[in-house]
């Protein structure tokens, strides 16, 4: 999912250890200023991701992002009103290769 610009998950009927996972997933390999669009649930918005002990290339550290805003609407599949949950990557672990952080302003992404 690295190169991805938009991430979308149906994660309604996800527990918050999957939801803890796909935000790690997303801190380590997506790019500054990434949308993560959920349902229902939002990802934590900053974490730490241990390093992988067989391989130390692997990026590890630190990773945050902002809930950009909420939106509620009807879903024909939960039967229901439903939630979906914009986040946006801030400082992330992995940019295009490289291993290192990266950091976004919102200011930059317009």
């Amino acid at each position: 999912i690295g190169d991805a610009d938009i991430v979308f998950v149906f994660s309604t009927c996800w527990t918050k250890d999957m939801m803890s996972s796909l935000a790690k997933c997303i801190g380590r390999q997506c790019k500054p200023g990434t949308i993560a669009i959920t349902t229902e649930f939002l990802m934590p918005l900053s974490g730490a991701i241990e390093p992988v002990e067989d391989d130390p290339d692997i990026p590890h550290g630190e990773y945050e992002m902002e809930l950009v805003e909420k939106l509620d609407g009807y879903c024909s599949v939960t039967g229901g009103i439903s939630t979906a949950n914009i986040h946006r990557v801030v400082w992330l672990l992995y940019n295009k290769g490289m291993v290192g952080p990266s950091r976004i302003g919102v200011e930059n992404n317009s």
